[in-house]
Parts: C-alpha cells; structure tokens; sequence
C-alpha cells in the first residue's frame, strides 16, 4: 500500500511537469527588425483575431514532438508551411476542426525546424518567398525588405500568440478570445502562428495562413491541460507523497 501510494504520488506529480513543458518563445532575433511596422492587424480574418502578436523564434526547452495543426487563411498568394523538409498547402477556410499537417521530433536547445513559402511578392536575396523559424537570416531579412524607399518594415513575417488551451476539434476559430494567452507570456506548450506574405502595400494582416504548434514531451500523451487542471495535478502529487511520508512515519 506504501508502495501505491508514492507511485500515484509521482505520477501525478510528474503529470502536472508535463503539463507545464513548454516552447519557447526567444525575441532575440527582434533586435535586427527595422523600428516601426505601424498597422498590424493580427489574424485579420479569424473570427476570434488576438489583440496582439509577438515575433521571434520558437525554441525547445525539452526533448519531445511538436505537432501543427492547420486553422485557416485569407490570401490572394498560394501558401505553403514546411515541418522539417515537407510543404503543407493551405486552403481557405476556418471551419473547424482544425487538421492536423505534420510533425517533427525537437530537442532541447534547438529552434523548431519549420517555416512559410508564398507564391507572390519580392524575392528577398538567397531567401526568395520564405522565411523560416529556424534561420535567423531569413526573418530579419524578409522582415526588413523594402520594395521601395520609405515602405514601411514587416514586409514579410511570422507573428505569435501563446494560448492558455487548445481543441483540435473545436478548432482555434472558435475558441473564445480569452484562450490567447498574455502577450507577455513568452513560455506555452501550444503557440498560435500567424503568417504575414506581404500582399498589397504591406497589409501586415497576418491571415496569410494561421497554424497551431503543440508540444508534447517524449512518453506523454497529447492533452489540453488548463491551469486550473495542472494546478490540481500538482496537488494531487504532493498530496499522495505527503500521504506516502505519513505512512512510513507511524
């Protein structure tokens, strides 16, 4: 009975950890934007759009898989996600549920190998009509592209938003604004991605084509865990070692 009770204990315990694994999101690659980029409207044409994005580079923090998940877009340019070497296309809908488009084994200490191909626009140097989350050089570079003097920067780019929980099946359109997290969170299992291809005089509506990432530590099972729930994990752990001490003592 001993032995059950700190096995339920760590189990638990350990459930909650994983709940809290994460991507994360570094700024870093920020600090080669131009200042400016006036106008964004984030998701323009998802119903349930994020008042806000952030930019950078999504970085794995433990060993494990990231999954991605196919929401929308609003283009005029064909557009393309690559998960580790393979193209996904979009189509131009966000009907749930939301498709599931690939995925690839991370590591820890890497940035995750994914990145967006648009079939219009400005060839921008060795990178042409893609960006990827993994090259540096590539975002400053599609970022900071100017077709003509004085355009404003954001000519092409990837926008962020960590969610606090995601269905699949519900998909992200039809998830309640409240499930993006808080711009300042820059640490989530379940990232929201938002493709901008440039379009027309920069239109910076980052609709293009919307995805989301979810990771999944190695042995774990892909759940969406809401705080409230990690929380009462985590209680539960501590509660069965505490139980487990209590017992060895008398």
């Amino acid at each position: 009975m001993k032995k059950l009770t700190y096995v339920a204990g760590l189990t638990a315990l350990g459930l909650a950890l994983q709940a809290n694994a994460a991507l994360v999101l570094d700024p870093t690659v920020t600090a080669g934007f131009l200042p400016g980029s006036s106008g964004i409207d984030p998701g323009n044409d998802l119903p349930n759009s994020p008042p806000a994005i952030r930019f950078g580079q999504l970085a794995v923090t433990q060993d494990g898989v990231v999954e991605f998940f196919y929401t929308g877009n609003e283009a005029g340019y064909a557009n393309t996600i690559h998960v580790d070497g393979t193209s996904y296309t979009a189509a131009p809908n966000f009907m749930p549920p939301d498709t599931s488009i690939g995925s690839l084994d991370v590591t820890a200490g890497t940035f995750v190998d994914f990145g967006f191909c648009t079939s219009g626009g400005a060839s921008v140097g060795a990178f042409g009509l893609c960006a990827s989350n993994d090259s540096a050089a590539s975002l400053i570079a599609q970022f900071n592209f100017q077709a003509s003097p004085g355009d404003e920067p954001g000519y092409r780019s990837i926008g962020y938003r960590a969610l606090s929980s995601y269905d699949p099946a519900s998909g992200l359109s039809n998830a309640a604004v409240s499930t993006y997290a808080p711009n300042s969170t820059l640490d989530s299992p379940l990232w929201a991605i938002f493709w901008d291809d440039s379009g027309a005089g920069n239109d910076d509506d980052y609709d293009d084509f919307i995805a989301v990432a979810r990771f999944t530590p190695h042995g774990a099972t892909p759940v969406d865990v809401s705080e409230p729930l990690t929380l009462a994990l985590l209680g539960s752990g501590l509660f069965g070692i505490g139980a487990m001490r209590r017992r060895v003592k008398g």
